[in-house]
Order: C-alpha cells, then sequence, then structure tokens
C-alpha cells in the first residue's frame, strides 16, 4: 500500500471513530448535592408519613372489623327478637271502630283474659270490631273502665285456643335499658307491625320509651325482651314546643313516647261499663258539638256585633248542665266536647 494511500485509510478510521463517539448518548446529569441535614430530615419526613398510613390503614382495618362484628350481633340479636316475635303476635288484636280505630292484646292477669286496651280507643264508638292477626273475630261480653287510667279490659265470649300475655310484676327492679317491642295497627292501616328500642324511663303509673309507635298504636303491648312480658301500653306521645337553654340539645325536645302501666292497678280499680249511659253521653256530646259550631259561625258572621240570643243562653245552660253531669272518665276523653263546654260557658257570659 503506497503511503497516500495508508493516510488516506487512518483518516477515513479516525472520521469513523470521531462520528461513532458523536453518536453515543450524553452521560447522565449528576444529582444534585443536598446537604447531609437536609437528607435526615427528609428522611423522618418520609418515615412519618409512612407511620401515619400504616396507622391510617389499621385505623380503616379495625373500623371495618368492629363494623362486621356490630353486624354480626346485630343479625344474632334480630334472629333471636323474632324467635320471640312469632307468640308474641298471636296475642296482638287490631281493634276497628265506626269512630276510631287502635290496637288491644290477649292478656292472662290476676285471675282474667281479657283483652287490654285504651279507653280512649274505646270513646266515641258505638260498634266495636276485635280481630286477631290470624284473623280469629272476637266477641266481648262485657267492657270494664279502669277509673284512673287510659285502661280498658273487654271480657271475652270464648277464650279457648288463643295465646295469652303474661304482665310483668316486678317493675320495681326495671333498669331503663330493657329491649322492648311494641306491636300494633300502626296509623290505623290494619296490619301489625313491629317496633323496637328500650325503656328510659319509669314513675309510677307510667312508663316512657324510644320504640316511634304512632297513632293507631293505642292500646298496643310494651313487651320486655329480658322479661317475656308485658311492662306497659302504648298510649300518648308528646313534643315541647319551646326550646330553653336546660334541654336545648337533649332528647327531651324530640318526640317523647309514654306507655301507661298495667301491672300495679287490680280488678277494684275498673267498673263495668254502662252501655245506655255511654250512649246518652255520646248523643250530648254530638248536640253540644252542634250547638256550638251554629253559634261560632254566627259570631264569625257578624263579627262585634255578635250577641247570642235569650233561646241560645238558654240551650248553651241546659247543654253544659248536662255535659258536666256525664262520668269523669268520657269527658276526659271527649275532647271536641269539652271545647264546645267552654264555648257554651263563653256565651253565658
Amino acid at each position: 500500500m503506497t503511503l497516500l494511500r495508508k493516510n488516506a485509510f487512518f483518516i477515513a478510521l479516525s472520521l469513523c471513530l470521531l462520528a461513532r463517539i458523536g453518536m453515543a448518548a450524553p452521560p447522565p446529569p449528576l444529582a444534585p448535592q443536598i446537604p447531609p441535614g437536609e437528607v435526615t430530615v427528609e428522611r423522618e419526613a418520609a418515615l412519618i408519613r409512612a407511620q401515619a398510613a400504616g396507622e391510617e390503614m389499621a385505623r380503616q382495618a379495625a373500623l371495618a372489623a368492629r363494623e362486621i362484628l356490630e353486624n354480626e350481633r346485630k343479625a344474632a340479636e334480630e334472629a333471636e327478637f323474632a324467635r320471640f316475635d312469632k307468640d308474641y303476635l298471636k296475642s296482638v288484636v287490631v281493634i276497628e271502630g265506626d269512630h276510631m280505630v287502635g290496637t288491644g292484646f290477649l292478656a292472662e292477669f290476676k285471675g282474667k283474659r281479657v283483652i287490654f286496651s285504651n279507653a280512649h280507643v274505646l270513646f266515641g264508638n258505638r260498634i266495636l270490631r276485635f280481630r286477631t292477626v290470624a284473623g280469629k273475630e272476637l266477641k266481648q261480653t262485657r267492657i270494664n273502665i279502669c277509673r284512673d287510667r287510659d285502661i280498658v279490659a273487654y271480657e271475652l265470649e270464648n277464650t279457648e285456643d288463643l295465646t295469652w300475655l303474661d304482665i310483668h310484676q316486678d317493675m320495681g327492679n326495671v333498669t331503663n335499658q330493657e329491649a322492648v317491642v311494641v306491636f300494633g295497627n300502626s296509623a290505623g292501616a290494619g296490619v301489625v307491625t313491629t317496633l323496637r328500642g328500650k325503656m328510659l324511663g319509669i314513675g309510677p303509673d307510667k312508663i316512657e320509651i324510644d320504640a316511634a309507635f304512632v297513632e293507631g298504636n293505642s292500646g298496643s303491648p310494651i313487651i320486655a325482651y329480658p322479661y317475656n312480658a308485658v311492662v306497659g301500653m302504648a298510649t300518648y306521645a308528646t313534643q315541647t314546643p319551646e326550646v330553653d337553654w336546660t334541654t336545648r340539645s337533649t332528647r327531651f325536645v324530640e318526640v317523647r313516647r309514654f306507655g301507661v302501666r298495667i301491672d300495679n292497678v287490680g280488678w277494684d280499680d275498673f267498673f263495668p261499663l254502662d252501655t245506655a249511659e255511654y250512649e246518652r253521653a255520646l248523643e250530648l256530646y254530638e248536640q253540644i258539638t252542634a250547638f256550638t259550631e251554629k253559634e261560632v259561625l254566627k259570631a264569625q258572621w257578624q263579627g262585634d256585633a255578635y250577641q247570642a240570643t235569650a233561646n241560645a243562653k238558654i240551650k248553651a245552660a241546659e247543654l253544659l248542665r248536662q255535659y258536666n253531669a256525664t262520668a269523669s272518665w268520657m269527658r276526659r276523653y271527649a275532647d271536641n266536647a269539652a271545647l264546645a263546654a267552654h264555648v257554651c260557658a263563653q256565651i253565658l257570659q
């Protein structure tokens, strides 16, 4: 090879090597240099974040496990309650009247087997129908009214093939924490519902519960699961319209529900209903209500010029006298008639 050709070879080889070097990827940039103190702080922050994430995961896992356990506990409790409910339902009675509907229950109490209910469910009705959940029709032969409490007891024509509830007799040892259930004709719909809750309070003649019973549940049995017996009868609910600083943010501003106690009354606290007297009272209450409605309409029409006539005053005086002569237990539940009596008193002034 001539010298010229050798030089050309070496020049080409050099150019090729230079080209390859130019095609190579540039070296990676150097990582920024962090001072040693800042490295330690960053590591500690990372550890803290990792620890917090781990604690949150553990907390979420614990909450999930607790929720599973609580759901299992509730399911087991519900299954246990349902086992009792099946028998309790057999004793519940749907009461339907021509004026009002409600609930009753079959109970064995101090030597008698009766249907218990509220007296205010009876009042105003001239016709009553009693049926069990199974559809069995029951016929009453005698109605007993409690003098001092909102209780009525119906004696029955036939007590065979019926299931009877017991009345708990040791109310002095309740804890106000007992799980309870209320069965009844909620909202008067003609079906028996199951409303669970617990006892919240007890007094000499009533108890308080948080099972959310409503109209139509009047006369429903309040059964305490721990005693397998009736501790009261759903009767009324209240709500305080004014809230002061002592009750604000407490349960006492919400609807409160009460049941009358049966355990500490005896049959000497009851008297038989005089049906003829009852019928006369209902007729009187209808008359006094109709009379006052007419007078109120006249007063609204005439305004300040309204003056009751002499005949209206005579009529008002007579109706008021007859109203005051009716039995106190009937006046207690005759809300419309009580208002009408007040209007009669105003007419006479």
